[in-house]
């Protein structure tokens, strides 16, 4: 326990025998959480009554205005783009369990050969 709280607390220093390796400040979390709100609100905004889009729409165009192309607000793109990948593996797999057999079969070889495309 007396390790770890060495650790916790020469993390702020430069010396690399005594930090963690994790660097983030409030700012960073504070940019972090912003963005995350505003991202939300973009998708909330998108599924409204007057546009009736996809919630998804407007995640990815407030995640294009906000991220490094353009306005270049996200702190640590890296990590995001690490988050955005493994969202994606998840979602495949999610689509993955809610295959149907039956349906599958139906289709068949033409299936499979788009599957792998």
């Amino acid at each position: 326990m007396r390790t770890l709280l060495r650790h916790l607390t020469a993390a702020g220093q430069n010396d690399e025998e005594n930090s963690l390796g994790v660097n983030t400040t409030y700012e960073d979390l504070y940019h972090s959480f912003v963005f995350l709100t505003v991202v939300w609100a973009a998708g909330q905004i998108a599924s409204s009554k007057y546009l009736k889009m996809p919630p998804l729409v407007g995640e990815i165009i407030a995640g294009i205005l906000l991220g490094p192309p353009v306005a270049n607000f996200v702190p640590d793109p890296e990590a995001w783009l690490l988050l955005g990948q493994i969202g994606l593996i998840l979602l495949v797999v999610e689509a993955g369990i809610d295959i149907d057999i039956a349906t599958l079969k139906r289709t068949g070889l033409r299936g499979l050969l788009l599957g792998q495309i």
